[in-house]
């Protein structure tokens, strides 16, 4: 009687809840629940941690990396997907949303891309095809800390546990001259940022 009930239970098909495709950026908050971008349908995802998910956001304006800051409010690094590149911050109770950088000196970003924040609560995120890393310090207050040729593409930004850096530290490539039979790069190296970072 045993075997009929393993044989059962080994065949049966999972439910499937949803469909999800190219998932980016994923964030935890203080209960456990991840957050993520299904970059394909435009979409910010929760997946709570009793395993159920729910959308947060649909029509996200191609939101990519995101983050929980020490508020519990949501940021994300939106690239542009019928609206305007920019850096946003959600409030999860409440779901009003503020956008905290939409430009540089009024240049439009041009893929807001990866996102992380400091010990002063401070955020930074990478610009990948603009070749450029920035500095949030406050609601529309940017500085801008890298840009080419000191950085090409810059992709996913960590910030050092050390407390002496208050910057992040990001790949660096510098490119050399070299004839066209080889081609080819310097591989990377890790660079820290000019003083505007500090």
């Amino acid at each position: 009687m045993i075997l009929p009930l393993l044989i059962l239970f080994t065949f049966q098909e999972p439910e499937i809840a949803t469909s999800i495709a190219f998932t980016e950026g994923p964030t935890v908050d203080a209960s456990g629940n991840v957050y993520f971008t299904d970059t394909v349908s435009q979409r910010i995802m929760k997946l709570e941690a009793g395993g159920q998910l729910t959308v947060v956001r649909e029509k996200s304006n191609g939101a990519n990396g995101l983050l929980i800051d020490p508020q519990g409010r949501l940021i994300a690094c939106e690239g542009d997907r019928g609206g305007i590149p920019r850096v946003t911050r959600t409030d999860l109770k409440t779901g009003v949303m503020e956008v905290l950088a939409a430009d540089f000196n009024g240049q439009r970003f041009d893929t807001p891309n990866d996102v992380t924040i400091d010990s002063r609560g401070r955020l930074y995120f990478t610009d990948l095809p603009g070749g450029a890393v920035y500095r949030i310090d406050a609601p529309g207050k940017v500085v801008r800390l890298l840009s080419r040729p000191e950085i090409q593409r810059p992709n996913g930004i960590p910030i050092p546990a050390a407390p002496a850096m208050a910057c992040p530290l990001i790949p660096k490539v510098t490119y050399t001259s070299r004839r066209a039979s080889t081609g080819g790069a310097a591989p990377a190296r890790l660079s820290t940022p000019n003083a505007a970072c500090t």
